[in-house]
């Protein structure tokens, strides 16, 4: 009785071992999980998510001047309090104000440059406000979608999601940015890079038992 006792201790000790090495291991790639990476391919338009526009639209103009996409689409967003304010005097109000002008900087012309309007509180609001936009543009069917590496997981489950329920069959290229300072594979060792993981998968939650109902 004794030795069974004992090999049922081992037995139990075996599978929480296990348990926790495999739960250790999925922390572990649970950074890396978030980033989705298409390859690029000729598109009729760069669809710029907002926040992050100091990394985001790097990579979108990267996009563009190689020639990938003719058109930069950006949904309007909240405006901010305060604007910030330029030394001439020109107000930047929100996020997609702010991706017009640095891609101006960037030598963008302002025919290449559509911000559709909005205003998109959240990622689910974006995704609605570009299908809204679609219906009413049905030359467009491929898009490269651009966003920052650890957001790419829910953007593009959002996007496709919402997409499919309006019955558009768009091509969605997934392409983060490469000038995110998020690294994916060690992304327990700084406070910042373990609040994203854990807002990311916090919201992918969210998404999923209430946004899309």
């Amino acid at each position: 009785m004794g030795r069974m006792n004992n090999k049922r201790k081992y037995l139990i000790a075996g599978l929480l071992s296990a348990f926790f090495i495999f739960g250790i291991l999925s922390l572990r790639q649970a950074g890396n999980w978030l980033v989705v990476s298409d390859k690029p391919i000729h598109a009729d338009a760069l669809l710029v998510l907002m926040g992050g526009v100091e990394e985001r639209i790097p990579q979108a103009i990267d996009l563009y001047k190689a020639g990938y996409a003719p058109l930069l689409l950006f949904p309007d967003d909240y405006e901010e309090n305060p604007p910030l304010i330029l030394p001439n005097g020109t107000k930047l109000s929100n996020d997609a104000a702010k991706s017009r002008h640095l891609s101006r900087q960037y030598g963008v012309p302002d025919s290449a440059i559509r911000i559709v309007q909005g205003p998109a509180l959240n990622t689910q609001a974006e995704a609605e406000l570009m299908a809204g936009y679609l219906e009413g543009h049905p030359e467009t069917d491929t898009l490269i979608l651009v966003s920052s590496s650890y957001h790419m997981r829910r953007a593009s489950f959002i996007f496709r999601n919402e997409f499919a329920s309006k019955g558009l069959e768009i091509t969605l290229i997934s392409v983060p940015s490469r000038y995110s300072t998020f690294k994916p594979d060690k992304w327990w060792r700084s406070g910042t890079s373990r609040n994203i993981v854990f807002y990311e998968y916090l919201k992918m939650a969210y998404n999923l038992l209430w946004d899309r109902w």
